[in-house]
């Protein structure tokens, strides 16, 4: 079940488990947050389907703090159709295959955990189809080298 209410904590509205802006906003602190409703919505159901918290390691990115971080200059975090998302205790394999099935997932990175993806990894979840010059499926070891992208 979806659970919608307001937060008292500055008139934040908590969407189902997750508390928003909060938790897709920019890292930077600038407070840019503009996200999708099906990139939300993907975040959800993979809560529910492992039954699990799920943690935002990266939602919105402003220019300043996607170019900090090395990101795409088109990055689909800049325009709200992309989350990071970590899983504890799930196999960031096993989070991409469940979110692959999902008719709003259009491209999706497995970052195989260790080194800067962190203990557990994390998978990128995108909502757009950014066209035939961008990968849809891509993974990166522990190092960040590319295993594979097609």
């Amino acid at each position: 079940m979806l659970n919608i209410r307001f937060c008292s904590d500055k008139g934040k509205v908590l969407l189902g488990n997750f508390e928003f802006p909060r938790e897709f906003e920019c890292k930077c602190g600038c407070g840019k947050c503009e996200i999708d409703f099906e990139l939300w919505l993907c975040g959800q159901l993979i809560r529910q389907r492992f039954n699990s918290p799920v943690v935002v390691r990266s939602g919105c990115r402003c220019d300043a703090h996607n170019i900090a971080v090395g990101g795409d200059g088109d990055s689909d975090h800049k325009f709200g159709w992309a989350a990071d998302l970590v899983v504890p205790g799930a196999p960031s394999q096993k989070v991409a295959e469940f979110a692959e099935m999902l008719p709003d997932v259009a491209r999706i990175g497995v970052y195989e955990p260790g080194g800067q993806n962190g203990p557990d990894g994390f998978v990128h979840i995108g909502v757009r189809d950014r066209g035939p010059n961008k990968w849809k499926r891509w993974r990166y070891d522990a190092e960040r080298k590319l295993v594979y992208a097609r």
